[in-house]
């Protein structure tokens, strides 16, 4: 391996651990966040919250879900990536471009992780909105 390889193997793996880190930071929040918004859902009974703000709560959780389910695909995928550092093939210009459980991209899998985490967080600040304005 040449010494231009070598550092770029250390870049690359470098740039999957902060990514695993990353993904552990959501696996281990995003559990607090679907009990804080299955609290919401069970402790708030009043008839003011309307089929908006149903909706929002909805979408929230499934966001976060969803969010959860794809970070912990990069976690369980990453040290087959890392395994196969530095990127070789024709099509591989970075880490983000390496295959991941055969058919997806690191990027694929970590754009629905990042997407549905910012996704969950505007549903439940909308519906805390909405609440705020009907409490009022």
């Amino acid at each position: 391996m040449t010494e231009i390889e070598k550092e770029k193997k250390e870049r690359q793996q470098a740039a999957a651990i902060a990514l695993m880190d990353w993904s552990r930071w959501l696996v281990t929040l995003q559990p607090a966040a679907i009990l804080a918004i299955s609290g919401v859902v069970k402790f708030d009974q009043q008839p003011t919250l309307g089929p908006s703000g149903k909706t929002l709560l909805i979408l929230s959780l499934a966001s976060v879900v969803i969010s959860l389910l794809a970070a912990t695909f990069t976690l369980g995928g990453m040290p087959t990536v890392i395994e196969r550092l530095p990127s070789k093939g024709p099509d591989e210009n970075g880490l983000y471009d390496m295959s991941i459980y055969n058919h997806l991209r690191v990027w694929q899998v970590v754009f629905v992780e990042h997407l549905f985490f910012v996704l969950g967080i505007v549903f439940f600040s909308v519906f805390l909105c909405i609440s705020i304005v009907y409490h009022k």
